[in-house]
């Protein structure tokens, strides 16, 4: 009728409505599919919570395996046995030792624990990155880096820190391969 009338004001007004319908159908379309998406995702993570609910662990046995390689590691790092145990509290997990802990202590017992974790993942078949990162290494003994770095050789996962090179320059564990970068005042990261 438009068309027969000669209203091309009308017609052009229609076709308007016409493409802004369009739109909002498209966007409609993208809301369905990505409602479609999620609601498939959240349907397989709760097949993988239900899967995840059947594992018989005992998480008493878990920390136990667990403990063989910290007491270890922290025993020769540190040279003190630390353990990790479970509480009832609202974190599920404790450490202990028998004495204090100083600041560079507490470094070298968060190394230890980390080279911990890579030996139990790497024993429990456990998926994930066989690296850790560890930043204000100074104030840790320098037994303790040099076992550290000795360990995570041993084990086959890197250790990266950011360190100062007098830190380092006497460990004889640490070879020139192991320094992946060196910055100074000439040379600085990102030329900043």
């Amino acid at each position: 009728m438009l068309i027969k009338n000669n209203d091309v004001e009308g017609y052009v007004g229609l076709q308007s409505r016409l493409e802004i319908a369009l739109q909002e159908k498209g966007k409609l379309e993208k809301i369905q599919e990505l409602h479609q998406q999620l609601s498939d995702a959240l349907e397989e993570c709760e097949s993988n919570i239900e899967e995840l609910g059947d594992d018989d662990s005992d998480p008493n046995e878990n920390v136990a395996k667990f403990n063989e390689f910290f007491t270890d590691y922290s025993e020769k790092t540190i040279k003190e046995v630390f353990l990790l145990y479970l509480t009832e509290g609202a974190f599920p997990l404790g450490i202990t030792a028998k004495s204090g802990l100083s600041t560079g202590t507490k470094k070298s017992v968060i190394m230890a624990f980390d080279l911990a974790y890579q030996s139990h993942r790497q024993s429990e078949s456990i998926d994930g990155p066989s690296f850790f990162v560890h930043d204000v290494i100074e104030i840790m003994d320098a037994t303790a880096l040099e076992n550290a770095v000795k360990i995570s050789n041993t084990i086959g996962c890197q250790y990266i820190v950011a360190v100062l090179n007098d830190k380092i320059k006497d460990v004889d564990a640490i070879t020139d391969e192991d320094i992946r970068l060196k910055l100074s005042e000439d040379n600085k990261l990102f030329l900043v």
